[in-house]
């Protein structure tokens, strides 16, 4: 169960872009900052992906090694961070977890994600 204390949010300096990191561990002072500014940089870094290709689906599993390749994050990084970040991200409205599966890195199906894709009122893809 995570209560408020297990639980840090920052928006300062990151374009509005919310930070989070779970402070399950207990960790305090420079650790705690430091996790807290890796938890940005991976969202930052995951949108990005998403932004770059936005009518891809992705598999947490492909979102890792799309990353991993690119030398955005280390091979090491637990698939549970990418479903942390990715979870984040759609509770702030900028991805979207799809119905749709594919199967996974262990045989198992995964669900897709993507970027959420907004149009607003008067979007020349609108008028057409």
């Amino acid at each position: 169960m995570t209560t408020n204390q297990d639980f840090t949010q920052s928006s300062g300096g990151n374009n509005g872009k919310s930070n989070r990191f779970y402070n399950t561990i207990g960790a305090a002072g420079t650790e705690l900052k430091k996790s807290q500014r890796q938890t940005e940089t991976q969202e930052n870094k995951i949108l990005a992906l998403l932004e770059k290709y936005p009518n891809e689906e992705f598999t947490k599993h492909e979102v890792k090694t799309h990353l991993v390749n690119m030398g955005k994050i280390h091979e090491r990084t637990p698939e549970s961070s990418i479903s942390r970040a990715l979870t984040d991200l759609m509770n702030d409205g900028k991805v979207v977890k799809l119905d749709k599966m594919r199967m996974g890195e262990f045989g198992k199906p995964n669900h897709l994600w993507k970027l959420k894709i907004i149009l607003t009122i008067g979007t020349q893809a609108e008028i057409f």
